[in-house]
């Protein structure tokens, strides 16, 4: 096992997780610790990307007929949120005791 010192490792950390062998990491000449490289298959990794990336594009996939749906929806929810905000505030008192007894 090669020993090599704490700023090499700080400025090659690249170099070291593409290595094949672990290190002895030292500083002033004393070890303190063991980078020890993980392989991974890579293109088990991409695979589950390349699966990810279609299931978004799928999400994204929108016609004009679901953008035309999704505008009336739109409009019918906020005319209902318009029709409730009306009415909730709508009441108003006839009398300072109606104003202050809360009933109308």
């Amino acid at each position: 096992m090669s020993k090599v010192g704490i700023r090499e490792v700080r400025a090659g950390l690249a170099d070291f997780v593409d290595a094949d062998s672990p290190v002895a990491v030292t500083r002033h000449g004393q070890t303190v610790g063991y980078f020890i490289p993980v392989k991974q298959d890579r293109a088990a990794d991409a695979a589950a990307l390349r699966a990810a990336g279609e299931k978004l594009d799928a999400l994204l996939r929108v016609t004009a007929a679901d953008v035309d749906e999704i505008g009336e929806e739109f409009k019918t929810l906020r005319k209902a949120r318009r029709w409730r905000w009306h009415v909730a505030s709508s009441w108003m008192p006839t009398s300072w005791s109606e104003l202050f007894s809360g009933s109308g």
